[in-house]
């Protein structure tokens, strides 16, 4: 199947290719190509396309809607985390009692994530790296194998990126029963929106059944 050339989640790239160098240095922002989510598609930047002017188009959109500069902030503080999340690497250690066992390989990356989700970075890497299990009255921690850790890893990606969208329309949704604003909020949402299902269903097809050990740990 030949892979369609034209690249998704553009408020993703308004944002990378928009910011200036304040926000840049405030949500951690990398290029395009640095993050294993987008690098996929080798169309970043396509012809005739102001990410920065789009990105303050979006801004303004947001703002009609009532989207003040703290809850912006914290929009994208999210989105940079989930692209940020998918750059996490992990390598295998053996132990005694496993054959492989996840550990982070790039714990500075997890750092970053866990400062945008406002997070302690040392849950963030159990998370990433420990499952809980309850036997009787005992409860056991053991590490993931590696590809249950990409798993998890993804699945918070999943997780993240599905409830900032839902929580965005939500709020439009009630902006639009209060009064008419611009339609331009809704050109961006409802393109990414379409993108939603196919970022879940790509995070999906790598992730193995169940994400129940996600909410196990505390």
């Amino acid at each position: 199947m030949v892979q369609n050339p034209s690249r998704n989640y553009h408020v993703f790239y308004y944002l990378l290719e928009g910011a200036n160098e304040a926000e840049r240095a405030k949500y951690f922002l990398l290029k395009p190509q640095d993050y294993h989510y987008l690098n996929q598609n080798e169309q970043f930047s396509p012809e005739g396309v102001n990410e920065k002017y789009e990105f303050d188009r979006l801004r303004r959109a947001m703002s009609s809607v009532g989207f003040n500069a703290n809850t912006q902030s914290t929009m994208f503080s999210l989105i940079s985390a989930v692209l940020l999340m998918g750059n996490i690497s992990y390598i295998s250690r053996h132990a005694y009692h496993s054959d492989e066992n996840a550990y982070i390989e790039n714990e500075e990356v997890v750092d970053l994530v866990a400062q945008l989700l406002n997070i302690r970075t040392e849950a963030l890497m159990q998370a990433l790296t420990m499952k809980r299990h309850v036997m009787k009255a005992e409860t056991v921690i053991t590490r993931f194998s590696v590809s249950e850790a990409i798993n998890t890893r993804d699945a918070m990606a999943k997780c993240l990126y599905n409830a900032l969208f839902h929580w965005i329309v939500l709020r439009i949704n009630q902006a639009l029963m209060r009064k008419d604003v611009s339609g331009s909020i809704g050109y961006y949402i409802g393109e990414d929106l379409e993108q939603l299902s196919k970022f879940e269903s790509r995070l999906e097809r790598s992730q193995a059944p169940g994400y129940g050990h996600l909410y196990n740990f505390s």
